[in-house]
């Protein structure tokens, strides 16, 4: 987004910000399909203990990717 305006000139209407957020949106309902398919079939299939481990450890992974992230990013700067 800094360079957003270098790239692409300066939006006078609503058209780039609702692009933006469309895009956004679309992406987040991708990312929680992929994430949340599998413990959801394993829910309807009534293995509820299971598809909460699942949820549990995804989490859990995502938390540890992104505080190695910032730890990486603090160390470089």
């Amino acid at each position: 987004m800094w360079k957003g305006e270098s790239l692409f000139g300066n939006v006078a209407n609503f058209a780039g910000p609702a692009a933006f957020l469309i895009l956004f949106i679309v992406s987040a309902l991708v990312c929680t399909s992929i994430v949340f398919y599998k413990p959801y079939t394993l829910f309807v299939d009534n293995k509820k203990k299971e598809a909460l481990d699942l949820v549990l450890i995804t989490t859990g992974w995502l938390a540890i990717t992104i505080v190695l992230f910032l730890v990486v990013a603090a160390l470089l700067r």
